[in-house]
């Protein structure tokens, strides 16, 4: 079960769009720019950074750690840069945790991951979380397995009602 006030977050969630355009410009008329962006549009006139992962690799290993960040370099560069941390709700939260929500995005958006060689030994949320706990300290792991289960579930959950994922605030 998630913690109260993560639940709650959830529930205060904007739509994505195609799932709550009415709103966004419901929104528009009634408060401009600002009330676009409160109903789930774009943030006070900011366009929101277009990634969509994709499985291309780069470098030497293979799998979703291998492919590359929004920020140009693999997931596995980026990551590396930054111990696991969690947040106060005890959810995965920088680097990883921007890792693991483009996981499953990259999973919904590539339904027939399972299908490439490179997601054999696991999908791409299985490898993200298998990376990050063989950078972290032992003492450290079950913390971790659980804070990035409670992401995933985020994740999941934010995908099946159409909402923008936690951590990176984009929609699948």
């Amino acid at each position: 079960m998630l913690p109260a006030p993560v639940q709650q977050t959830m529930q205060q969630g904007k739509p994505c769009p195609g799932t709550g355009g009415a709103a966004v410009a419901m929104g528009a008329v009634m408060g401009g720019a600002a009330g676009a962006g409160a109903m789930g549009g774009m943030y006070a006139g900011q366009q929101q950074q277009a990634y969509s992962p994709q499985p291309q690799t780069m470098g030497a290993s293979s799998g979703f750690m291998a492919t590359a960040s929004p920020f140009g370099q693999s997931w596995s560069q980026y990551c590396t840069q930054e111990a696991p941390q969690t947040d106060q709700y005890n959810v995965l939260s920088g680097r990883w945790g921007e890792c693991l929500a483009w996981a499953k995005v990259f999973e919904k958006r590539n339904p027939n991951w399972s299908s490439d060689p490179d997601y054999r030994s696991g999908g791409p949320s299985f490898q993200v979380i298998q990376a990050m706990l063989s950078q972290s300290a032992m003492g450290n792991q079950r913390q971790l397995q659980e804070a990035a289960n409670t992401l995933e579930a985020m994740c999941a959950s934010a995908i099946s009602s159409g909402q923008p994922l936690p951590v990176i605030n984009q929609c699948a």
